[in-house]
């Protein structure tokens, strides 16, 4: 037996108290840093973008088998 499992994942960032900190300039380097950290992690990332108060990410996981 065989089943396909597909799982996404929308995560939302929101900085303090939700202050614009997050400029456009800084932004393309704080993406460029979360890629590395999601690609290490051995995942896959689907979108990045923000924001001056939040950003979000959409991301797949690899799948793990269930013991």
């Amino acid at each position: 037996m065989s089943t396909y499992t597909q799982i996404y994942y929308h995560i939302v960032f929101s900085t303090k108290n939700r202050q614009p900190s997050l400029t456009k300039e800084c932004r393309p380097k704080l993406f460029k840093y979360i890629w590395g950290i999601v690609n290490n992690k051995k995942c896959r990332l689907i979108r990045i973008n923000g924001v001056e108060d939040h950003l979000h990410i959409l991301t797949k996981f690899p799948e793990v088998p269930i013991l």
